[in-house]
């Protein structure tokens, strides 16, 4: 009698074969989606409406991440070669009206020097010269970095390049094609490249810790810095410097590097012959006394109100006379009124005028310190910067804040501090600022808006780029401090590290496996440690966020997942999980230590809608948010897959990926030049497939594999081929 087998249990490597009803002890190429249906695993095709060519080399096993935005990102070829005109670049474009300012990225020049982001800076016609020294470049392409709202959204496929100099490359996938280099990472080759991707900006960092490579930040920026004038919410006056355009930038919260502040940087010079056409002399004796060092850095930029013109300051001669570059003509700095404004995107200076009038300041000297704020969120370290008042009781102190534009594109603020003069008191907060709306005293009050003024430059001195709020007025002392407006202290030893491996969880990020830098700049690597950022702060890593676990244990951390309120740290040997539900770490638990259950890279891990599943010499396994689940067994706790040959199969080099439309674990026995066995398991059937033959992955024996990742649902894989 014909006996009917559905082949319904799928593959069964670890019992007798005579004992098996509705399972089979081999087969290769073929899977059991549904009962009594056989169907072939089949093979690797390219993503849909996907067929664009990787540009570079990955390292095993890194690589590749799919990123959504609103934000498309145009490519055009122009029409001919670059030349020369005048020692800048050109090239022409009859097709597509671009403008001033519109910044360009260009891609596969023959003279390769010429590769990266251009800023347009005089458009004739439909010829376009960069601000760029000209090189002999030839034909290339280049990709409109400004972009529109896109109503049905971008994705975008990052894939590092690390054979050459560290880069990645990002291919727009509606447009099919891969724009070379568009981050630079740095100049150290074998970059491991690990990702994460979180409010609109997508961030890289090397988990081989290269010492020429540098965490990157990139991401669109839309903002009209500095409204001249800004009342009652409605815009009264133009914008200075427009943001509209994409930018690969450094990742790091950098705190600001130049900036003074004192009762003189406004002022009017002095009525005699010393004030010269290159030596300011100030009316008061004591004017420049704390400045001698950032005066004498050559950086710094005196503006004669008088003649509307700007001047760097060359040298600090004594504290009421300083050295600029002439003002040209018959003019002097005689008599004239004078500001004197930071470095060019540097950080602050700050005039204090002190009024003795009805205020409730108690008598002190004061400093002052400055930050940037990053993205509208993040707030740098704290730059003390050079000078001192001071206070005589019951005075008000009002501040002028004065800025010389253009700062790096992510910075949109920052802020001004003060403290009693060589104690450790906090830091308390004088000025907040806003590079769209101007500064304000508190959080609460309204902002006063920016004043433009339009001083001529010469040399390194630039023209019209001198902005200020003046009249901040604070009649008693304030009350927020640094500490409290950030939720961490001026003690943080560094507010940057790099990483191994990363995720996004409960609206922070987690890295593991760290270098950082200790209080006297030097590097170290914690490979027992987990950082992690406030919330909503996603580049910010003060140095006392962190979590040691399994300290001095021979074994460092290799992958992070989060899901339903728990951290998944692996080490190579042993599975941590740690339980982050409560909103502080005082209420953070290491919640259960699994022995065999690490992994050696990230791509051995996968997160899914349904768990995190992840793959090792022991098993395929899967967390579903309250229980670890190994695949090769059933649910009795008996092998599916002979122990014996998984373990052989398995390598260093294994990974994993999960097809959300299958409903499929797809791991890779190796993704180096040596790609062996596939398996396959289906989370709706319960079942196991592997393939060991000339089709799926072992046709590219010999290629080099990425992770696997997810792109419109579907599961999709990098391969390298020398």
């Amino acid at each position: 009698m014909w006996k009917k087998i559905l082949f319904n249990g799928g593959l069964n490597t670890a019992k007798d074969p005579r004992d098996l009803t509705n399972q089979v002890s081999d087969v290769s190429g073929m899977q059991f989606t549904q009962d009594g249906i056989i169907e072939p695993n089949g093979a690797l095709v390219a993503p849909t409406g996907v067929t664009g060519t990787i540009s570079g080399k990955a390292v095993k096993g890194y690589g590749l991440f799919v990123f959504g935005s609103d934000w498309d990102m145009d490519h055009e070829a122009h029409d001919s070669d670059t030349t020369n005109n005048g020692g800048k670049a050109v090239f022409h474009d009859t097709a597509h009206d671009l403008a001033d300012g519109d910044r360009l990225f260009h891609c596969w020049c023959t003279e390769t020097t010429y590769n990266g982001h251009k800023t347009v800076v005089n458009k004739t016609a439909n010829t376009y010269e960069t601000g760029d020294n000209f090189v002999d470049a030839s034909t290339g392409t280049y990709v409109k970095m400004f972009g529109r709202t896109n109503t049905a959204n971008e994705k975008y496929i990052a894939s590092a390049d690390a054979d050459a100099d560290a880069e990645i490359d990002i291919m727009p996938v509606s447009d099919n094609l891969f724009h070379p280099g568009m981050i630079d990472v740095g100049t150290t080759t074998g970059m491991k490249a690990v990702f994460y991707y979180v409010d609109g900006a997508l961030r890289v960092c090397d988990a081989n810790f290269g010492s020429g490579n540098s965490r990157k930040w990139f991401g669109y920026i839309k903002r009209n810095n500095f409204y001249t004038s800004f009342s009652g919410g409605v815009v009264t006056a133009a914008y200075q410097d427009p943001l509209d355009a994409w930018y690969s930038l450094d990742a790091a919260i950098v705190a600001p590097t130049r900036g003074v502040f004192g009762e003189y940087l406004d002022d009017q010079a002095a009525n005699d012959a010393a004030a010269t056409g290159t030596n300011l002399k100030a009316n008061v004796a004591t004017a420049f006394s704390y400045f001698e060092s950032e005066f004498d850095d050559a950086v710094y930029i005196a503006c004669s109100g008088t003649d509307l013109k700007a001047r760097m300051i060359t040298a600090w001669v004594d504290a009421q006379n300083i050295t600029t570059v002439d003002l040209a003509g018959a003019d002097t700095w005689q008599n004239d009124t004078y500001e004197i404004y930071p470095p060019v995107g540097c950080g602050f200076n700050v005039h204090v005028d002190i009024t003795a009038a009805d205020g409730t300041w108690t008598a002190q000297t004061i400093e002052c310190a400055s930050s940037f704020i990053y993205d509208g969120v993040q707030e740098s370290e704290l730059y003390v910067m050079d000078g001192r008042v001071e206070i005589v009781a019951d005075d008000i102190v009002v501040i002028k804040v004065l800025t010389t534009k253009s700062y790096n594109e992510r910075v949109s603020g920052g802020r001004i501090y003060y403290r009693e003069y060589d104690t450790q008191d906090e830091w308390k907060l004088l000025a907040d600022i806003d590079f769209v709306l101007g500064a304000r005293k508190v959080l609460s009050n309204s902002y006063k808006g920016w004043a433009v003024n339009n001083y001529t430059g010469t040399g390194d001195a630039p023209s019209q780029s001198y902005l200020c709020v003046t009249a901040i007025t604070h009649a008693s002392e304030p009350a927020a401090t640094y500490a409290s407006l950030t939720g961490y202290g001026v003690d943080e030893t560094s507010m940057a590290a790099n990483y191994k491996s990363v995720t996004i969880l409960n609206r922070r990020a987690w890295i593991a496996n760290v270098q950082v830098d200790d209080v006297a700049g030097n590097s170290i690597i914690y490979g027992d440690r987990i950082m992690y950022s406030p919330v909503n702060l996603f580049d910010t890593f003060p140095s006392s966020y962190y979590l040691d676990v399994g300290i001095n244990d021979g074994d460092e951390f290799t992958a992070l997942q989060g899901y339903n309120d728990r951290i998944l740290a692996f080490k190579s040997e042993t599975l941590y999980i740690i339980n982050v539900a409560q909103g502080s770490d005082t209420g953070w638990f290491l919640e259960d230590t699994r022995p065999h259950l690490g992994v050696e890279i990230p791509a051995a891990t996968f997160k899914t809608d349904i768990g995190i599943v992840w793959v090792n010499k022991n098993g395929c396994y899967f967390y579903d948010g309250n229980k670890i689940h190994n695949l090769i067994e059933d649910s009795a706790g008996k092998k599916i897959i002979n122990a014996a040959t998984w373990n052989s199969t398995i390598t260093a080099d294994s990974i994993i990926g999960y097809d959300p439309i299958r409903k499929q674990i797809l791991v890779l026995s190796d993704c180096d030049a040596n790609i062996g066995t596939t398996y396959i398991f289906d989370f709706a059937t319960k079942t196991w497939s592997h393939t060991v033959s000339d089709v799926d992955f072992v046709q590219y024996a010999g290629d080099l594999m990425t992770n696997f990742t997810i792109l419109n649902n579907e599961l999709i894989i990098g391969r390298y081929t020398d």
